[in-house]
């Protein structure tokens, strides 16, 4: 019997010390207990990957989607990684982007939403390794990598029903100087594409 009275309030200590150090039962639980996510942060969209879900918030008041890993550790999940991505009123726009690397592995996580209704579909990658996803107006398409890599270096680009390529993600060609606002999807002008 004395050692329930001593088991119970230990037990009871270790639970309060890993809520409060962000330790939850599921991914999902860990994500939304990240200490930098906004208090308006809704969900939006969620990757599952079996070692590092992510998840991607929404947050009106910050002006920001927000993605976040989550990580296995014993029997519980935390989350300790996080990118910041603007929200923006262009017609393609970035809302998820994570690079990671843990115990588990690495990966990069690229997510899109379009509101062009010319965009027909995201080519991501440099050949032969290019990851080709559909999208339509209103819609968004994420893509996954199982290494760790810039994104800018795989040249994400959108192209027409007919392969014409309308937007590029990266920084702004030719600037001299930039920052990181700059990074984002450009239209391809006729002029540049002369210059390929």
């Amino acid at each position: 019997m004395r050692r329930f009275k001593v088991l119970i309030p230990l037990f009871i200590v270790v639970i309060i010390y890993l809520f409060f150090s962000g330790y939850r039962i599921t991914p999902l639980s860990a994500a939304n207990a990240f200490p930098l996510l906004p208090k308006d942060a809704e969900l939006v969209e969620e990757m599952k990957i079996s070692t590092t879900p992510i998840f991607v918030y929404k947050s009106e008041e910050e002006n920001q989607y927000v993605s976040v890993t989550s990580e296995k550790n014993g029997v519980f999940y935390r989350s300790t990684q996080s990118t910041f991505v603007p929200i923006r009123t262009d017609s393609l726009q970035t809302v998820g982007l994570m690079n990671f690397r843990n115990k588990d592995g690495e990966g990069t996580y690229f997510s899109v939403l379009s509101t062009d209704e010319e965009v027909f579909y995201i080519e991501v990658g440099i050949d032969p390794d290019v990851i080709r996803k559909e999208i339509r107006a209103g819609e968004s398409v994420s893509f996954y990598l199982s290494s760790f890599e810039v994104i800018n270096f795989l040249y994400p680009t959108a192209y027409n029903k007919d392969g014409k390529p309308l937007f590029y993600y990266g920084i702004p060609k030719n600037a001299p100087t930039y920052t990181p606002e700059d990074i984002k999807w450009h239209e391809i002008i006729e002029a540049e594409k002369l210059d390929e």
